[in-house]
């Protein structure tokens, strides 16, 4: 089961009007609700701020419910120099708890004691898909790395100190704890925060002005994440995975808008991987995942390391993608450009092993709808 977790239940209400909630839990303090979305059952925690009460939630949801996947949301403060700003939205990548001191004993600092690591990596997987419906919304995004303590941070120079000290732009009470959780117990974890402040001496001011509209633009992703998670599709305006019901004209050949496209790929499971070999093109359909890394969109998809398309992409690097889906009156067609990198590595799936990953850099991206004549 999916669990959702919060640390203020009157700043979620965005997910709880948007589901249907068939239970309610309270634990002291603390509430569980279990809701479903696309006819699946899901839980949202609400758990109270800090560390331990985000710990003790997870803990408690997972007993309960055997999450198979953790998705927090909220708002956070911002190194002003990374240039988000208020209603942006922060992705987790990675997080770490950097109050976290055993240096005495001989510890690294942020490691906690019995663990392998300090900082603990945010599900690949679900990182792309935030940064897709953080596109298809429209809501400006970063992907970044999150220092969690139980304080508010509120010195700017203290925050540069400690982003170069532990490699982190962003802070917060939680996310370093829930993804502890996660990295114990194998569950795959994002966190999406809305920006709130910049952690510097304006940090208490912008808080109180901006927390409600972080919290709503990180909602807003989330749902859509839940959308897709459940078996509901993807996108700003899409239903039921149909892309038709993005507001276009299909009467006439039209060139799709940038949201139109992002819609479209967030629904459409097949890409059509076009190479050169010896210069004739050879085109074959794969499955795919895309992320966005700021200005730059990237589609991975993964093959058998010694397969004919993978000999083309070693000789020529340049390739294409293109994807459509059908309608009752016209087709809808996106065509990506640009350059391939062959990733060896350790890539499993449960039908096919010892995968290789093909990384699609996009150089150009472009989509037409064509009626049936």
């Amino acid at each position: 089961m999916i669990g959702v977790f919060s640390e203020d239940a009157n700043e979620i209400t965005y997910l709880l009007n948007k589901v249907k909630l068939i239970e309610k839990k309270q634990f002291g303090e603390m509430v569980l609700y279990v809701a479903v979305l696309n006819n699946t059952k899901f839980v949202i925690a609400d758990s109270g701020y800090c560390k331990v009460n985000i710990g003790a939630a997870a803990a408690l949801a997972h007993y309960l419910y055997k999450l198979d996947h953790i998705i927090g949301v909220g708002d956070c403060g911002c190194l002003r120099s990374r240039g988000a700003n208020p209603g942006d939205v922060a992705i987790a990548e990675t997080s770490r708890q950097y109050d976290v001191d055993y240096s005495a004993i001989g510890y690294q600092p942020s490691l906690v004691v019995g663990l392998s690591q300090p900082q603990y990596p945010a599900d690949e997987a679900l990182v792309a898909l935030a940064q897709e419906q953080a596109t298809a919304l429209e809501i400006p995004f970063i992907v970044s790395n999150f220092g969690s303590a139980d304080r508010f941070l509120a010195d700017g120079d203290e925050f540069y100190g400690l982003s170069q000290e532990f490699g982190f732009d962003t802070v917060d009470t939680e996310t370093g704890a829930l993804g502890e959780f996660a990295f114990i117990n194998s569950i795959p974890y994002v966190y999406v925060k809305g920006v709130s402040n910049f952690g510097d001496a304006d940090a208490p001011a912008m808080y109180e002005e901006y927390r409600h509209m972080a919290y709503e633009v990180a909602c807003k992703v989330v749902y859509q994440m839940l959308n897709v998670l459940t078996g509901g599709g993807g996108g700003c305006t899409c239903t039921g995975g149909d892309p038709m019901s993005i507001p276009i004209n299909i009467s006439t050949y039209t060139e799709m808008t940038k949201t139109q496209i992002f819609e479209m790929l967030a629904v459409t499971p097949i890409a059509r991987l076009c190479v050169a070999e010896n210069g004739q093109p050879y085109a074959v359909p794969m499955a795919f995942r895309m992320k966005v890394r700021g200005n730059s969109i990237m589609f991975c998809l993964y093959s058998r390391a010694g397969g004919r398309k993978m000999q083309c992409i070693t000789q020529n690097s340049k390739v294409c993608l293109e994807f459509d889906w059908m309608t009752e009156n016209g087709v809808l067609s996106v065509v990506v450009t640009g350059k391939a990198k062959i990733c060896h590595g350790n890539f499993t799936a449960a039908c096919n092993k010892d995968l290789s990953a093909i990384e699609v850099t996009a150089d150009s991206i472009t989509g037409r709808i064509y009626p049936l004549c």
